[in-house]
């Protein structure tokens, strides 16, 4: 178990990619989310920890010993990427035996190591199987099970669901979780996808072109996003120009109530609304008390799967509403220019 702690990290390369001052400190035995758009800093935190990538500036401290230098074998990381890394012509038991082969290590002692780590991830009876003839998911707990005989501490996990089908994927993240949580190892998970950060992580670190814009629990980034960046990537969202006039957000004609004591100055000059915040309504008797509401018309109108994407013309303001079906939206072509009422909460007006 490993305390991890970023001070001040920078970097810089040749393809672009770079990390910008960055202040971390992981807590031996998080689970950690690290999200953001291709290039923007997740894979290469996962890089600086492994050693992979040099540090331009600042400390990278495991344990309070600063392993800046140190070179990846020698700082007890195991990797799991997008592609499972096996061996495809040795068994599972060989693949979790091959490092300490090469290190050459006491073998008996961790064939029966590798035995109970194979037992933990749910492998038992396979370990003679060839590796390319598990199923996706098999390989990669076969991933996880190879890092932990190696010793690793701490587990840099890259993308690693991507290449699995949606069924398998969320079966494996919460099997990984449990198994890494189980073991008290100190993970970084970097993904592309908002739902698999809120779902797995204690904590999520959101980058935006090599700056962390927060770092905070699941639930404080998505209800208080502290960046219009954040508030905007965590969902799809409504985001406008607004002036601020007697405690109201000005939107066009539209005048827009919001929680004062939350944004206190009267600075603001752009607002950001979840498209899921927002509930359509055919009968004003309705809508809760202390939300904003207005008329409208309907001019577009999107099918989802189990959910609907509505656009509402308010007064000239486009408003995109992300709703699950129900029985009122049952029949979408028939919804164009259909006057309704569109409400959402004051809380859920985020200024920035």
């Amino acid at each position: 178990m490993t305390k991890i702690t970023l001070k001040n990290i920078s970097t810089s390369h040749k393809s672009g990619s770079k990390l910008d001052n960055i202040d971390m400190v992981i807590e031996t035995g998080e689970y950690i989310a690290v999200l953001g758009p291709t290039g923007a800093g997740p894979s290469e935190i996962l890089k600086v920890i492994a050693g992979l990538l040099p540090v331009a500036s600042g400390q990278l401290l495991f344990d309070e010993i600063d392993v800046s230098d140190f070179p990846p074998e020698d700082r007890g990381i195991g990797m799991i990427f997008e592609q499972f890394q096996l061996f495809p012509h040795l068994s599972v038991l060989d693949n979790l035996l091959y490092g300490p082969r090469m290190r050459r290590e006491d073998i008996d002692k961790k064939i029966e190591v590798a035995k109970e780590i194979i037992s933990m991830v749910r492998l038992d009876g396979r370990e003679d199987a060839i590796s390319r003839e598990l199923s996706g998911g098999m390989q990669q707990r076969v991933g996880v099970a190879r890092a932990i005989v190696a010793g690793a501490k701490i587990l840099l996990l890259d993308q690693p669901y991507r290449a699995l089908d949606a069924k398998i994927r969320a079966e494996m993240r919460v099997e990984i979780k449990n198994i890494v949580k189980g073991l008290g190892l100190t993970a970084i998970h970097s993904t592309h996808e908002t739902e698999e950060a809120m779902m797995l992580a204690d904590r999520i670190a959101i980058f935006n072109n090599g700056v962390l814009e927060q770092y905070d629990t699941p639930e404080k980034v998505f209800d208080e996003p502290r960046t219009e960046f954040v508030a905007s990537f965590l969902a799809e969202s409504n985001v406008w120009d607004i002036t601020i006039d007697n405690n109201q957000v000005k939107l066009g004609e539209i005048n827009i109530k919001y929680n004062s004591n939350k944004y206190p100055d009267k600075s603001y000059n752009r607002m950001v609304l979840k498209q899921h915040a927002i509930d359509l309504f055919f009968n004003a008797d309705n809508i809760p008390n202390n939300w904003n509401s207005f008329n409208g018309k309907i001019t577009k109108v999107r099918l989802l799967g189990e959910f609907i994407r509505v656009t509402v013309d308010v007064n000239g303001i486009e408003f995109i509403v992300r709703d699950l079906l129900n029985p009122d939206l049952r029949d979408p072509l028939h919804l164009i220019d259909e006057e309704i009422i569109l409400g959402f909460p004051v809380n859920e007006v985020n200024l920035f």
